[in-house]
């Protein structure tokens, strides 16, 4: 016989952490088809030198600082500042760059169509429409004809009884408000959604196909672009937290009405969130009328205040708990592997590794200059990399999750410091003018960060033409004094140092 307080409750042993489980939403004795390593929130607990502990994330009411999980470093006190402009700084940041970013959403969920019933459907969306979560959802996708558009993201696809549900409607509670991109909400395409006669369901004849797994529906950014389709990959990440859901034994769907074909560089990176580990486009539904089970609107990669192409992250604060949580979600769910000897042994060397860049701009001409003097310092382990398609996209990961300091020039590749470890560096040989991209990022990981301040000890040894009148540091070639160089690193070397862990604990890999 079942014991009804413990039904459901997976235990695994994870290099990272010893996670136990509680899945609320099956019956006792069920056994769900999901992998073991479901994350599923309403109950977080985590086994701590074999005391049981209630551990949470810091979204949850009444969630204390000392039981989070994955804890920031935040905000650091600058002279003369006033207590309440501190407060505000670290509130701020907690807002927007940590996990008050989930609660802004997670918060403001409320029901649109709510269910009289068990059976009936279900409709909420989040305060704009940034996410929204259906159960029992009829969608008619016969007027879509994909091969006649090349609009990826076309919005008279729905119109008024084309989207729905058997419930009763809330008139009025849906934001009306256009988003100003289409990648920051679902407005245009669920705005008609509406209380149909009908219930979709298995057996319903106005559905031609009836989806039973649950299904994630997303709006993807450019796929050939590091540091834009990792937004996709965050805010996933983000609404999974959201909804209270991370199994990977679903459906995820590119929200992708055109011709136009989408290029995905970065595919390997879908095993994280799917037992498939790939995708499926909307255009394969086209011609039909399609009910899920269960269905979750994804928040979008350019939201305002999004996470995190537009985050306002305030100065001097550093260390989401939140990105933590994601290196470490990632890093599991990608098998990467430390490799790395005792750091704590006083002989170890930092690994550096340099970024080499193979594109027309933004090149560092005397590259091997740099890499010549640093290495005759002989106190780094000295690597030179090139991220391109011909090394394999995991491999990249793993190479980046065992660097201790990171440098490159402006450019997507730098979004590899979302793997650094929670000691590592980013050193962003020159931002172009792009100053708050890749530092900002380094920031929400909790790396430190640092860039070329003297510029005239660099200079521009060729620039593009077509570029003069735009964006002209990015769209030109570099030379850069050597011992300046040399100088930048021994700085960052410093500031790893002091955080280096004094041993390797679980959490730490």
């Amino acid at each position: 016989m079942c014991n009804a307080a413990m039904a459901g409750i997976s235990v695994k042993v994870y290099p990272i952490f010893l996670v136990v489980v509680l899945l609320s939403k099956y019956s006792d004795c069920e056994k769900p088809k999901v992998d073991d390593d479901v994350l599923d929130y309403d109950d977080p607990r985590v086994w701590t030198r074999g005391a049981q502990r209630k551990r949470c994330w810091g979204y949850e009411t009444n969630c204390r600082e000392t039981d989070r999980m994955f804890k920031g470093r935040a905000c650091v006190r600058q002279t003369a500042e006033s207590q309440s402009a501190f407060d505000r700084r670290m509130n701020d940041f907690w807002q927007y760059g940590d996990w008050g970013y989930i609660s802004t959403y997670r918060d403001s969920m409320q029901e649109i169509c709510s269910q009289r019933s068990a059976t009936d459907s279900l409709f909420k969306c989040s305060k704009d429409n940034e996410m929204c979560v259906a159960k029992n959802i009829f969608m008619d996708f016969r007027k879509m004809k994909h091969h006649e558009s090349r609009d990826s993201f076309r919005k008279d696809i729905l119109g008024p009884g084309k989207v729905g549900g058997r419930c009763k409607m809330h008139t009025g509670r849906m934001s009306t408000r256009k988003p100003g991109d289409v990648l920051q909400a679902w407005t245009d395409e669920l705005q008609n959604y509406g209380s149909l006669k009908f219930k979709p369901s298995a057996k319903a004849k106005e559905c031609d196909v009836w989806v039973e797994k649950p299904t994630v529906l997303m709006k993807f950014d450019s796929g050939v672009n590091l540091y834009h389709h990792f937004c996709d990959f965050f805010n996933l990440f983000a609404t999974q937290h959201a909804n209270g859901s991370f199994t990977r034994d679903l459906n995820i769907i590119m929200w992708h009405t055109g011709a136009t074909p989408y290029f995905d560089m970065f595919k390997e990176v879908w095993k994280a969130f799917s037992l498939t580990g790939m995708y499926k486009p909307l255009t394969d539904y086209d011609g039909k009328r399609v009910c899920f089970k269960d269905a979750v609107f994804t928040l979008g990669a350019r939201m305002p205040l999004g996470l995190f192409y537009s985050t306002p992250i305030p100065e001097k604060c550093s260390g989401s708990g939140l990105f933590k949580a994601f290196h470490r979600h990632m890093a599991h769910r990608l098998n990467l592997t430390d490799d790395r000897p005792d750091i704590s042994d006083p002989s170890y060397k930092l690994r550096v590794k340099f970024m080499a860049r193979k594109t027309a701009w933004r090149r560092v001409v005397n590259q091997d200059d740099l890499i010549k003097a640093l290495r005759a310092t002989k106190k780094y382990d000295v690597e030179v990399v090139e991220f391109t398609r011909e090394v394999p996209l995991l491999e990249q990961f793993n190479t980046s999750y065992n660097t201790d300091i990171l440098i490159g020039m402006h450019g997507a590749g730098l979004t590899h410091a979302l793997f650094l470890p929670d000691w590592g560096a980013l050193f962003e040989l020159y931002n172009c003018e792009d100053i708050r991209c890749y530092r900002d990022l380094a920031a929400l990981r909790g790396a430190h960060y640092t860039t070329w301040r003297d510029k005239s000890k660099f200079k521009v040894v060729e620039r593009s033409e077509a570029h003069l009148k735009s964006a002209t540091e990015k769209f030109s070639n570099y030379r850069m004094d050597a011992k300046e160089f040399v100088k930048l690193v021994d700085e960052a070397a410093e500031k790893v140092r002091q955080r280096l862990p004094k041993r390797r604990s679980k959490d730490e890999l």
